[in-house]
């Protein structure tokens, strides 16, 4: 599987989980067990638990859909790999609320790349 595919597939499972609210199957799904998410605003949240939390906060705040374009993709063939990019914050009504940039930093385990570190925060 090319860079841009595993990258592409991973990104569309995390908009499709998140969209849906489920943030436990998101984590454990995507995010290494000592994985760390570092959002704007908040405090760094860590492990699978961390993360379910930090993006059920997210959530509720209002953030009901994520959008996640990638710009910058390598690593894939190695056991480490980054992916940065975009992302656009859309409330319930499709009104966007906030663009911000992101980089994820993956760890291959099993054969299968999960975020050990994901850092998101706002272009404001």
């Amino acid at each position: 599987m090319s860079l841009a595919t595993t990258a592409a597939a991973i990104n569309s499972r995390f908009v499709e989980l998140y969209k849906a609210g489920d943030m436990k199957t998101l984590a454990t799904e995507l995010y290494h067990e000592d994985c760390k998410l570092l959002l704007s605003g908040v405090e760094p949240l860590f492990g699978r638990k961390g993360v379910e939390e930090g993006l059920n906060a997210l959530k509720k705040s209002g953030v009901a859909e994520i959008k996640i374009a990638s710009e910058e993709i390598d690593g894939f063939e190695t056991d480490t790999a980054y992916d940065r990019g975009n992302c656009i914050f859309f409330n319930d009504d499709g009104i966007q609320l906030e663009v911000g940039k992101y980089l994820a930093i993956y760890k291959k385990v099993h054969g299968k790349y999960l975020m050990c570190i994901d850092i998101a925060n706002s272009n404001i």
